[in-house]
């Protein structure tokens, strides 16, 4: 398996009932990346589609649903097309990468083994300054 994937992205633009721009689409990937339990690679699909509104200003922002994702234009009226795909790409990725079967150790297992070996008892180092410490007298 290679280093590369594949990436197939479709955009549409429209405007919507306030003739606001939207930026709709779907990204479907297919990327290698690295599971969390072998650290070998893994051949990982993404499906995603998004909606995002393009907006002049953040006061427009005040327009849209609480839960709806925008840009803003620059000053020139353009946005960065392939930052907003990357963005969305990053969120669609999967929190922990792993094989569907794989055979390496649950982390559970791990830490379990790793609290039967313990760690040497490591010496204090202020040790040494606990003989240096004066009591109080106390007045009887």
């Amino acid at each position: 398996m290679g280093d590369e994937g594949q990436i197939s992205v479709h955009c549409r633009f429209y405007r919507d009932q306030q003739h606001l721009i939207v930026l709709e689409g779907r990204i479907k990937a297919e990327l290698p990346l690295t599971c969390q339990r072998c650290l070998n690679a893994v051949l990982t699909a993404l499906d995603t589609e998004f909606s995002l509104w393009l907006l002049r200003d953040e006061e427009a922002a005040d327009r849209l649903p609480d839960d709806a994702d925008f840009l803003v234009q620059d000053e020139e009226g353009r946005i960065a097309l392939s930052d907003a795909l990357e963005d969305e790409l990053m969120l669609a990725l999967p929190l922990v990468p792993m094989h569907d079967d794989c055979d390496a150790l649950p982390l559970a297992q791990v830490e379990s083994e790793s609290e039967a070996v313990q760690a040497p008892k490591r010496e204090n180092p202020f040790q040494v300054l606990a003989g240096f410490k004066v009591e109080p007298k106390s007045d009887d």
